[in-house]
């Protein structure tokens, strides 16, 4: 696919990403992230290892 941002970042920084369609985030080591999507802090794996993230956008309530 289509890499639409690639960093690293440094302790104690921040991104924000904003997506209308299907995405997949690349973690290279989810121990020492912190992730929040929509406002809930997600639960992630307490390990070193590379992890991949999917996520994909609902319809809003009430829309058609």
């Amino acid at each position: 696919g289509i890499w639409l941002w690639v960093s690293m970042l440094t302790p104690g920084a921040t991104q924000t990403y904003t997506a209308t369609g299907p995405i997949v985030v690349d973690l290279g080591a989810p121990r020492y992230v912190s992730l929040t999507v929509n406002g809930i802090r997600a639960q992630l794996p307490g390990y070193s290892l590379p992890y991949l993230l999917s996520f994909t956008s609902t319809p809003a309530s009430g829309s058609a």
